[in-house]
Formats: C-alpha cells, sequence, structure tokens
C-alpha cells in the first residue's frame, strides 16, 4: 500500500518483519493503537502475521508518540545486550523520523538512550549518554536517471543525496 515517491523505498513490510530477529513479540503503540503480534502464532494457523490488541499500556509509553517496543528473545539476550551498548550516536543522523531509540535493560542497568534534535537549517544534535555531537546536514535532490531506473521504483524521478559534515556545539565547522 505504499506510494511508490521519493523517500519511501520499502516493500510488502518486509523491513518491519525483520524484527522477529531479535522479538517474537513485538509491540507498537501508536495514535490510540496498541497492538502487538507474535513471531510464533498459536491462534492463527494461516501463515501470515496478524495484530492482537493489547489492553494495558506500560507506564513508560509516551502517548503522544509512537513507541514501538521490542522485548529481546531469550536466545539472544545477553549477545544483544552487548552490542547495544556500542551503538554509535550517529545512526540518527540519516534516519531523520526516527528521533530516539532506548534500549532498557531488565537488569536494572542505566538505560542507553540516543535522541536527535533538528534545529535551523540543517543543523542536528545528537545526545547520547553524557555527551552531544553536532552536525549539519546537507540535502541535494537528484534526478534518477531513465537508464537506472528499475520496475519495482516505478515513478520514482527524483532521490536526495544527504551529507553529514560534523559541527563544533557553537556551530562552527568541526576541526
Amino acid at each position: 500500500t505504499k506510494r511508490k515517491f521519493r523517500g519511501y523505498i520499502g516493500e510488502k513490510g518486509i523491513g518491519f518483519k525483520s524484527v522477529f530477529l531479535v522479538s517474537d513479540t513485538p509491540q507498537i503503540f501508536s495514535n490510540g493503537f496498541y497492538f502487538k503480534f507474535y513471531h510464533k502464532d498459536e491462534h492463527n494457523k494461516l501463515g501470515f502475521v496478524v495484530p492482537y490488541w493489547i489492553d494495558e499500556i506500560p507506564e513508560f509509553i509516551d502517548k503522544k508518540l509512537t513507541n514501538i517496543v521490542l522485548p529481546f528473545r531469550e536466545d539472544i539476550k545477553e549477545e544483544l545486550s552487548i552490542k547495544f551498548d556500542d551503538i554509535e550516536s550517529t545512526l540518527l543522523l540519516f534516519l531523520h523520523k526516527l528521533k530516539r531509540v532506548e534500549i532498557h535493560n531488565v537488569a536494572g542497568f542505566k538505560p542507553n538512550i540516543i535522541a536527535r534534535h533538528d534545529r535551523n537549517n540543517g543543523r542536528v544534535e545528537i545526545e547520547h549518554s553524557d555527551n552531544k555531537q553536532c552536525g549539519k546536514l546537507v540535502r541535494k535532490p537528484l534526478e534518477v536517471l531513465e537508464t537506472i531506473r528499475e520496475e519495482k521504483r516505478e515513478g520514482v524521478k527524483e532521490t536526495d543525496l544527504t551529507l553529514a559534515f560534523p559541527l563544533e556545539a557553537n556551530g562552527t565547522a568541526h576541526t
């Protein structure tokens, strides 16, 4: 159901379905809708993913935002806990719709939070742990040449090239 135009590249939900690599019960809390999916659905034997309503909303959910909760699968929980500590804060630079990533370890450790703040003129601040990084994003729309268009991207005639340049906290060029 995605319209094929600049900025949208997904197809058939394959991107979201990849959450099943890390979670058996991904949960979505968005715009008054609260539902989850089961990787191994004992109720639905049709072979496709079906949403199930969630009645009780956890207290950490911010109802003003879209929240995606991915409880780790038991068999990879330890491995992922280590890897998520190594997430680069620059991850959010090019994911302009994603504003915050929080990783909570139920063992009581301090949560790992990365937040993106868009400022004026393409300036972006990324907060991670106790540090803040600043950058300038420069976007340039580019025409997709007829010779490299493909059937799955029919109608897409333009794409964006985005470059990021590090800045000092005061907005000057990083040396």
